[in-house]
Parts: C-alpha cells; structure tokens; sequence
C-alpha cells in the first residue's frame, strides 16, 4: 500500500505548512483581542481575573473558539512539517508530529476551564443567583486551571521545536542556522513553561526575556518555507540527510 505522503510534494508542504502557522495565528489574535489572551491567568488577584472575564462577556467565548482555531492550525502544521521533514528521517519526524498533536490534546482539553470560568463568570446555570464575592475565587482557579494546561501543553510544543530543529540542521536542504534557532526556542519554551508550572509567580524575566527568541525561530522558519522551501535541494542533500540519522 502506497503511502499517501508520497504524493505531496515537499513544496506544498512548505506551502501547506505556512498557511497552518498563519491559521493560529489569526486564532490567537482573535482570543487575545476578545478577552482570553495566553497571560490571562496572571491578570492579579481573583478580582481582576473575574473582572476581566465578566468584562468580557459573549466575546469570551469567542475567544474560546479563537483558541480551537488555533489548535486547527497547529494540527495543519504539525502534518505538513511531518511531510516536509519525512524524507530526513521518517520516525524522527513522526514523532515531532506526535509532540505537537499532544500538545494540542492537553491545550484543548484546558479550554474547557475557560468555557466553565466564563459559565460561572456571567452567573448562570448553577451558580445563578450566587454573589460576586463567592463566584470569583471559582473563576480565578478555572482561569489559572486552563493556564497549566497551556503551559504543560507548551512543554510538549517546546519538544516537537527540538526535534524539527534537528531535522533541519541534518537535512542538507534547510539552513542550518534555522534549525539552530528552533533548538533555541525550544529552550526558550521549555524553560519558561517548566517555571510557570513550577513556580506560583515565576520571574518577570523569564516570561519578558527568556521567551524572545521563540517567536524569531518559529517566524524564521516559516517564513523560509513560505518562499524558499522544497524549491532547492542541494546536491548531496539526501547524503546528508541520511549519514548522522539511522532510523527509517
């Protein structure tokens, strides 16, 4: 039996890959904009996390389905990346693939503490009737709830970084410097979403300065995907690509 891969090219899954990054991109700015921005959990005290959801009322769900959008577009990405890298290595990349899916599963599954903080938030169903003072502490953990799982979530995201960063320094067709700035997003993530669940109040530092290099690494390589990828190979490439990497 044919595997289906084989019939997409390493172009279009450049292509494809480019779209799914920008599908969670307008995910996320649509949660941000109405009111479930990633940070929400660290608004301040139970007064301003419940203050910011009540505020942001029907919108909050929006915000929510923003998120699945978002998830959406990771899943795209996850299986155009697979398709691009497969030709490196196949077990290295379907893992990689595999790190992103299970961040999406536990991300997903924690936007239900939103949903629920915005049930409680707005006093209907079983909590109407109940003053601010005893829904507000429910809302704040709901919120907090969600943002474990987005941080946990980001451990595994962090992973399927390292991996693909790997992939492309050993491919022979990506710029090795690509796939050394995916290693050091990797790190960025991994520390600081390690911190945020370690930690009840991580440092200021670690969520503003360590995280920077994040987004250049992941913007970096889509953006060579968007114009250069699966466009070239190299001659030697597939030597390349196969000389430190035994599994396939």
């Amino acid at each position: 039996m044919r595997d289906g891969a084989d019939d997409i090219s390493q172009r279009t899954a450049a292509i494809v890959a480019t779209v799914g990054v920008v599908v969670t991109l307008v995910g996320v700015g649509i949660a941000v904009l109405c009111g479930a921005p990633p940070d929400l959990a660290h608004a301040g005290d139970a007064t301003s996390v419940a203050a910011k959801v009540t505020a942001a009322g029907g919108l909050f769900r929006v915000a929510v389905l923003g998120w699945v959008v978002s998830i959406i577009g990771d899943v795209v990405r996850a299986w155009a990346l697979y398709v691009f890298f497969r030709g490196v290595n196949k077990s290295i990349a379907m893992l990689a693939a595999w790190w992103m899916l299970l961040h999406d599963a536990v991300f997903g599954f924690a936007l239900v503490g939103l949903v629920a903080a915005s049930e409680v938030a707005s006093s209907t169903g079983a909590f109407s009737g109940l003053p601010t003072d005893l829904t507000r502490p429910w809302v704040t953990m709901l919120v907090e709830a969600n943002g474990y799982g987005f941080n946990i979530g980001l451990i595994f995201f962090s992973l399927h970084l390292l991996l693909n960063g790997y992939l492309a320094m050993v491919s022979g067709y990506v710029p090795k410097v690509l796939g050394a700035l995916l290693v050091i997003a990797f790190l960025g993530y991994f520390v600081s979403a390690g911190a945020n669940v370690l930690l009840r109040d991580p440092p200021t530092i670690i969520n503003k300065v360590v995280t920077l290099p994040n987004t250049v690494g992941e913007l970096a390589l889509i953006v060579w995907l968007a114009f250069k990828g699966g466009r070239t190979r190299p001659e030697g490439a597939a030597a390349a690509a196969a000389g430190p990497v035994g599994l396939r």
